[in-house]
């Protein structure tokens, strides 16, 4: 098997982001420093949880079913508020957002592998995509996408992978950052479409050197650090990534409101009141790139300020598992209103 992750990157020039978030000057987003440095004192000694993601009637109990889950799973994992009416999210049975995705996964498939043939069965037309994936109040938005995501990843895992995620992850050498370029090279409208053109039309005095790219990976990122997650606690059945400190903070709606939540990120009063009154955003637009920069950018910041903490005090380091994980639960228990953005992304 030959890939070349290497082409993905020839002709371009990939931004940094820390690059983009001092070069985009923001107007609606502050990371406020000294807040990380407190939280991180205050938090760092607290049991943090690597979730394992065994959930009953959502997730399958066995490994190497799971494993052969997520590639799918991972590539419909994005816009769960209802555009049309706001107040509303996907739901399936007693589950909302993602846990109703994978509720529908899971009454379809129950505990056994997903093929990539059967799969292409269940997404042969848009009206048998809607039924697998059928909610209380309907199919979830964007259904036109989330079917071509499916039928992406199911073609490239038979012609490429042999139908079989662990030789995917077997291809990697195990390692977690080569695993997301990977999925965003080989799979380039499932994984591969989650960055922002820097150019002059986003930032009109830009250096011509930052030029290019910013990626998020959002999704791949989801995928490798579910992956690690369920690997930590498979006794081996899965092998866990290496290099786990490639895995990345994810830029999406619950962990920015974490951030809020903590002080961490302070938004501008405009951009608050649009949010509070589910005002879609523009996608790509300055308010909803500075969320997501400093989303990432923050979350980076508090694991390194943490692990500082921790390695004072010779306990172990926390991981991107650990921390994304404890952020995204307090996000969603909030009670802050997502941001709203008609995009795949997240």
């Amino acid at each position: 098997m030959f890939i070349d992750i290497k082409n993905r990157y020839r002709k371009e020039v990939v931004v940094r982001l820390g690059n983009l978030w001092r070069s985009i000057r923001p107007e609606w987003v502050t990371i406020n420093n000294s807040k990380i440095a407190e939280i991180a004192g205050n938090i760092f000694r607290r049991k943090f949880i690597a979730p394992n993601w065994r959930i009953e009637n959502v997730l399958p109990v066995d490994d190497i079913f799971f494993a052969s889950w997520l590639p799918y799973l991972c590539a419909v994992d994005f816009a769960f508020t209802d555009f049309d009416y706001p107040h509303r999210r996907f739901r399936a049975e007693k589950f909302y957002g993602s846990m109703a995705m994978g509720h529908c996964f899971y009454r379809h498939f129950g505990e056994r592998l997903i093929t990539a043939k059967e799969m292409l069965e269940i997404t042969k037309s848009l009206s048998t995509t809607e039924q697998f994936l059928r909610g209380i109040d309907g199919p979830p938005p964007m259904i036109d996408q989330r079917r071509d995501n499916l039928r992406e990843v199911a073609d490239i895992m038979i012609r490429t992978f042999d139908d079989d995620f662990m030789n995917l992850v077997e291809f990697v050498k195990f390692k977690a950052g080569i695993l997301i370029d990977i999925l965003c090279s080989v799979f380039p409208d499932s994984y591969g479409k989650d960055f922002v053109n820097v150019d002059r039309q986003l930032i009109p005095d830009l250096p011509e050197d930052l030029v290019g790219r910013a990626y998020f990976n959002k999704r791949a990122n989801l995928l490798a650090l579910m992956y690690q997650g369920r690997a930590i606690s498979s006794s081996g059945r899965i092998p866990s990534l290496r290099t786990s400190r490639s895995l990345r903070a994810l830029a999406d709606t619950a962990v920015p409101n974490a951030l809020r939540e903590l002080g961490i990120l302070e938004y501008h009063l405009v951009l608050s009141q649009n949010i509070k009154e589910f005002t879609e955003l523009k996608r790509g637009g300055r308010q909803e790139i500075e969320i997501r920069l400093a989303t990432m950018l923050a979350v980076n910041v508090l694991l390194e300020k943490i692990n500082n903490h921790r390695v004072a005090a010779d306990m172990t380091r926390l991981s991107m598992v650990e921390l994304d994980y404890f952020l995204w639960n307090m996000g969603r228990e909030s009670g802050l209103r997502p941001h709203l953005v008609r995009t795949t992304a997240y």
